[in-house]
């Protein structure tokens, strides 16, 4: 597979490029959990033709996670002071993910409680 070139369709009147595949990942979810998993290709910064405004670095650490922040963040500016950055923690963006199915079985757990309240006053 790694080597193997493959093609995007461009659009009517413009070129297919070409891409080589340098790497392979296992599957992943980047926008829900709940998304399903289909085709996915990483590409360089240089090669996208049309880059999204912003970029995301995911970060391993051995030990405390902040320990990094101040070395990331002189490296980043070392390479330009005009990027702006923030940190969240993985299980923070996790937590948020779900934050409305967490509020749903809340709500849906105070009103089962209410019911059988109901339930019980009314026998």
């Amino acid at each position: 597979m790694i080597g193997r070139r493959f093609h995007l369709d461009a659009g009517p009147g413009q070129p297919d490029p070409a891409y080589t595949i340098v790497g392979v990942v296992a599957n992943t979810r980047h926008n829900s959990l709940r998304e399903k998993l289909g085709p996915l290709a990483f590409f360089a910064a240089a090669q996208d033709p049309d880059p999204l405004p912003f970029s995301t670095v995911l970060l391993r650490a051995n030990g405390e996670p902040d320990a990094l922040r101040g070395s990331v963040t002189r490296a980043l500016a070392d390479l330009d002071p005009s990027i702006l950055i923030t940190f969240t923690a993985m299980e923070t963006q996790i937590e948020n993910t779900l934050l409305r199915e967490r509020l749903m079985a809340t709500l849906s757990g105070g009103f089962a409680v209410l019911a059988m309240l109901l339930a019980t006053v009314g026998l």
